[in-house]
């Protein structure tokens, strides 16, 4: 059993491109699969009966068997890891498409994997005698040893401030993992189940007056104004954006920050009033969401995210995109880590090639629709979110730069991914120019690579920086907007120009303000485009986001 959950950490990051990553993950996670398995073995000792026994085993080392050799086939095969999108397809498929995908995909260097990954039962299987007697000596001749051992392990862990729920809630041993699709599938059910039930997020529309017939939120991940020329940085890394706020078409708002670090808590504040401040005395139970009030006032919602739907971290997003939106599609489907392949990581182009395609199949529909676009951005790790072609920067073109030496190659990889999400700004505006259409694009969070002279990316509390806050916001227009919304387009545009501070929670209060949309939580001093707005204190869980360290 030890055996088996410890080698099979190992498991999913044979295919990985950034063996750096996979490596010191690796490693982590086997010793945290070698902990849990070490106690289970434990517990099998403890066990009386012998049918309980083999339940036991069925469950902490066949399934997990079974779940990790899947995973060594779907890493292979598609780069991704096994998820809720590949579990429904593999059911709903038939033995005519199986021999197809067997035709297709799989070859020796697959089966190569497969075997690997039934090498640890093998042994298991063929040295289980030897491993028992060697347990049971270890019972009855070191038990003093192992209480010691185990005594020393726990003060180091109370020592070290370690958060064990933590630490074995994101460690992906078999154990753990083969039950987390099962528990967020249930998860969601029950808790749409239950908002659904009461009924109070519900909106009740006090005005509608919207008429634009193309409103699309992008949802960034990661990007830092530090690091976009649009917002002075000296590298030209956002070229199409620059060209068009030159035209006149696109605002570009200073001195806005996110309302957490973390995406779990930010996304949720910009498609709801829940506000992240925790002052709006709104819940995910009470609170309106966009989707629920533009489908009340008649239109067609689309949910297209490259982020990931298989965890109980993203419930209020799951809802949202099953149960709030007409359409809802996801194109990553898996957990996304620093050790994704970076043969098969899902690009944000894939996304946005098929929002254009939708919008164009819209147009023969009459009516008005909402767009959420969630991409991966600039996640960590960089140089999987581009493609070759866009590799602009290296370490190199960093020579000069304020940096760690062995950083300056990940800064150049952030820089070539913000330059690629530019690019795929510009092709959605280039697409939707020539029709009454708005976009909206901000990210979910900001990012500290190297700012201050701290890598520490975004995390929470208390190791935090105002860098990882910092984030763009930009409101572009078609010419057939700014025609026909001459008012509202030059309130956008004066509002970008002052400037004043904003936290990205507010976001629902502008959309509707720009939309002609109100619900009797809307309130317009939220709203920065509005002349009602006030600034108000800008706080992360408490603390002034001023007193955070630059």
């Amino acid at each position: 059993m030890i055996l088996f959950n410890t080698i099979y950490c190992f498991v999913p990051y044979l295919q990985s491109s950034n063996t750096d990553y996979a490596a010191f993950i690796a490693l982590n996670k086997a010793l945290v699969g070698f902990t849990l398995a070490l106690f289970l073995a434990f517990v099998y000792q403890l066990l009386y009966f012998k049918p309980i026994k083999k339940f036991f085993v069925v469950v902490t080392a066949l399934i997990p068997l079974l779940f990790s050799v899947t995973q060594v086939v779907v890493k292979a095969v598609l780069g991704a890891n096994l998820n809720f999108s590949i579990l429904d397809l593999v059911t709903g498929t038939n033995l005519g498409e199986v021999k197809g995908f067997i035709q297709l995909y799989v070859d020796w260097q697959v089966i190569a994997l497969v075997l690997l990954a039934l090498l640890p039962f093998f042994l298991a299987y063929v040295f289980r005698k030897y491993v028992r007697s060697f347990a049971v000596y270890l019972l009855r001749h070191h038990i003093c040893l192992i209480t010691c051992l185990i005594i020393i392990v726990f003060f180091w862990v109370l020592f070290m401030g370690i958060n064990l729920s933590n630490l074995f809630a994101r460690a992906e041993s078999p154990i753990t993992w083969s039950f987390r699709y099962a528990k967020t599938f249930v998860s969601l059910d029950l808790y749409a189940a239950a908002l659904l039930k009461e009924g109070a997020f519900r909106a009740e529309i006090t005005k509608n007056e919207s008429t634009i017939p193309n409103v699309i939120l992008v949802v960034g991940e990661s990007a830092s104004t530090d690091y976009m020329s649009i917002y002075g940085y000296e590298m030209d890394t956002t070229p199409v954006c620059a060209n068009w706020e030159k035209n006149g078409n696109l605002a570009v708002f200073h001195d806005v920050i996110s309302s957490n670090t973390l995406t779990k808590y930010t996304v949720p504040t910009l498609i709801s009033f829940i506000g992240g401040d925790k002052t709006s005395g709104l819940s995910d139970s009470t609170a309106n969401n966009i989707f629920d009030i533009f489908s009340q006032c008649g239109y067609k919602t689309f949910w297209l995210s490259n982020q990931d739907r298989d965890t109980t971290d993203t419930l209020y997003m799951n809802f949202t995109s099953d149960f709030l939106a007409d359409h809802s599609k996801y194109y990553a489907g898996s957990r996304f880590a620093a050790y994704s392949s970076k043969k098969f990581s899902a690009k944000d182009g894939v996304l946005v090639e098929d929002f254009i395609k939708k919008v164009e199949r819209e147009k023969e529909a009459s009516g008005k629709k909402l767009y959420l676009l969630h991409l991966l951005g600039s996640h960590a790790a960089y140089n999987l979110r581009y493609p070759a072609e866009f590799e602009r920067w290296t370490a190199s073109d960093l020579a000069d730069e304020p940096l760690k030496e062995d950083m300056k190659q990940r800064v150049a990889e952030y820089l070539n991914s913000i330059y690629y999400t530019d690019y795929l700004l510009g092709q959605m505006m280039e697409k939707l120019n020539y029709e009454e259409s708005i976009i909206l694009y901000v990210s979910d969070h900001g990012e500290e690579l190297g700012q201050n002279g701290q890598y520490r990316g975004h995390i929470l509390l208390p190791a935090v920086s105002q860098a990882m806050f910092r984030i763009p916001f930009l409101i572009w227009m078609s010419d057939k907007f700014i025609e026909n919304n001459p008012e509202k387009s030059l309130q956008i545009m004066e509002a970008a120009e002052e400037s004043k501070p904003w936290m990205s929670d507010s976001l629902p209060h502008l959309l509707l303000d720009i939309a002609n949309i109100e619900t009797t939580q809307y309130k317009p001093e939220m709203s920065v485009i509005n002349p009602a707005f006030v600034v108000k204190e800008r706080k992360i869980l408490g603390i002034n986001y001023e007193d955070f360290e630059p």
